[in-house]
């Protein structure tokens, strides 16, 4: 007998997930960020517990991703107090509602992020990793549902200001 999928929410997204299917994938050695122990990913583990909000940590923990290990993590730009952060994480089920994250145009592909919180910023994007350029790890059980990319850009200050 199959077991049943709990259903989750993400931000805007209702997930039915595979939760032991996403906790095979959590920690993929081929991924550019596994193990990683540059200053960038100790300052995204030392801060992620207070910048992220509270509900939102509970949902991200409710769907299994561990935060500590995420698939890739980089920053897209920084200011004075702020270094902005694309981080990216794998789960494994089927989306259910939400947005649609990738569209594409005349121009290319245009990707839709829902905001989280104003201050500090956060914002989330679901998709199909079928649907994205990125890393994913490797899944072959179709039967317990399809990759699915958590793809976030935020805000972690900025320590440099401080030396």
């Amino acid at each position: 007998m199959r077991k049943r999928r709990p259903t989750i929410r993400i931000d805007k997204w209702l997930v039915a997930l595979n939760l032991e299917d996403t906790k095979r994938v959590q920690r993929d050695v081929e991924a550019p960020a596994y193990m990683c122990e540059c200053e960038l990913c100790a300052l995204w583990k030392s801060n992620y517990k207070t910048v992220l909000p509270r509900d939102y940590l509970h949902q991200l923990a409710r769907a299994c991703i561990d935060l500590d290990y995420p698939t890739e993590l980089y920053e897209s730009s920084n200011d004075i107090n702020h270094l902005y952060v694309r981080i990216q994480f794998h789960i494994v089920g089927e989306l259910l509602e939400g947005p649609i994250s990738y569209s594409r145009n005349e121009v290319g592909r245009n990707m839709y992020y829902s905001e989280v919180q104003k201050s500090p910023w956060v914002s989330v994007a679901l998709t199909n990793h079928s649907e994205a350029y990125d890393y994913h790890p490797e899944y072959k059980d179709s039967i317990s549902g399809k990759i699915i990319l958590v793809d976030m850009r935020l805000a972690l200050p900025n320590m440099a200001k401080n030396a």
